[in-house]
């Protein structure tokens, strides 16, 4: 989808290697009751509703479920002083005019203008944040124009499965740390980035939830242990998992 990405398969094919490009997934929690899609815990998050990528593709009867389905439906925040969208404070002009939550913010357009969300780089990197430069090697630049949503390299989780993250602050799963996008790279094989190309991705509105939104749902059994491929075919059914139980209850019963 860019030259980045390019650069890098035809490095890594030189040398006999098979790359696998992934998007990141989103997390949710609630603002004032209502459901929205997030990557990583925010200030503006109702205290105690956040909920990781992880936790939403292993808990697929969640009402914030639809958040870990598509990157499209994560907001962003927006500066006042510019009008432009961005996900952190430190882009805009005056850091303090940050709107740090407008939905009509997304990762790869200004959904009331059409135009693409720009982000900072390392040099000609292009990153989430500052904190992605190497110390006294690199120089971060605050916005990139060349650097939409589709070339901005993201690091990952760890937790069995090399699971695209934009910072350690996702990676909330015990024992689950974060590793570099080279280390993802050079390691895992996986090329992380924010998303795919937005020149050819239509605007996705969230949708409403298809049950009353609730703080506090039911669990599925193994909610917080469901560690797994981030591939979008890998969907934990908690009612599969619930009658597989109950058949072994059944036959342990006519054992007994």
């Amino acid at each position: 989808h860019n030259s980045q990405k390019v650069k890098l398969i035809e490095k890594m094919v030189s040398n006999n290697e098979d790359i696998d490009f992934r998007d990141a997934f989103g997390g949710g929690c609630y603002k004032e009751d209502k459901p929205i899609c997030v990557f990583e815990p925010q200030d503006y998050c109702d205290e105690g509703t956040f909920h990781s990528a992880h936790f939403l593709r292993a808990n697929s009867g969640h009402p914030l479920r639809y958040c870990a389905t598509s990157i499209q439906y994560i907001s962003i925040g927006r500066c006042s002083d510019n009008g432009k969208c961005t996900n952190i404070a430190s882009r805009c002009n005056d850091p303090s005019s940050f709107q740090e939550y407008d939905p009509t913010c997304s990762l790869m357009r200004d959904k009331t203008n059409g135009e693409l969300t720009t982000y900072g780089s390392c040099n000609n990197r292009c990153v989430w944040s500052s904190e992605d430069c190497i110390d006294g090697e690199e120089e971060w630049i605050s916005d990139n124009p060349a650097c939409t949503s589709n070339k901005v390299e993201i690091g990952a989780c760890m937790a069995g499965h090399t699971f695209c993250a934009v910072s350690s602050a996702m990676c909330i799963q015990p024992d689950e740390p974060y590793i570099s996008h080279k280390e993802a790279l050079e390691t895992r094989k996986v090329g992380c980035f924010l998303t795919e190309d937005p020149s050819t991705t239509s605007p996705t509105i969230s949708p409403a939830p298809t049950t009353g939104p609730t703080k506090n749902p039911t669990r599925s059994p193994f909610d917080q242990t469901n560690l797994f491929s981030a591939n979008k075919n890998d969907v934990v059914d908690s009612t599969s998992v619930f009658s597989t139980e109950v058949i072994i209850v059944i036959v342990a019963g006519v054992t007994l």
